[in-house]
């Protein structure tokens, strides 16, 4: 009996190291299509993942891990706590932003694709607090 439950402990521990531990992690925060704005008293807890969206952190607003973007727009008038990475985006940096890195650009397209308003995930405004 005690061989099945070690046989089923090392599978348990190997699924969880096989998943890179992401069920302690928080969950990233996806916006997608549109224009989103995070307000001065608002933080976002983990990573941001922005898709053909304009998204606005505004002065006082916080994004405490890392930024993606690909064909968007970024306004960083906050502070953000990873790095950031604008893959076809735009990326404008104001004089109160503050940064624990510089941005990566990469550029495979040479103009941004905005899409109007395609979609807005709710799960998004979840997470600000």
């Amino acid at each position: 009996m005690k061989t099945v439950y070690a046989a089923i402990l090392v599978l348990v521990l190997a699924a969880a190291a096989l998943t890179g531990w992401r069920l302690l992690s928080p969950a990233d925060t996806y916006v997608v299509g549109g224009e989103y704005a995070i307000a001065a008293s608002q933080a976002i807890h983990g990573n941001l993942r922005v898709l053909f969206a304009q998204v606005k952190v505004d002065d006082g607003a916080r994004v405490d891990g890392k930024i993606t973007a690909l064909s968007s727009t970024l306004d960083l008038a906050g502070s953000v706590g990873g790095s950031i990475l604008a893959i076809d985006s735009d990326v404008m940096i104001r004089a109160t932003a503050e940064l624990v890195e510089n941005p990566k650009h990469v550029a495979a397209i040479p103009y941004v694709i905005l899409l109007p308003g395609m979609l807005r995930t709710g799960y998004a405004s979840a997470q600000v607090r």
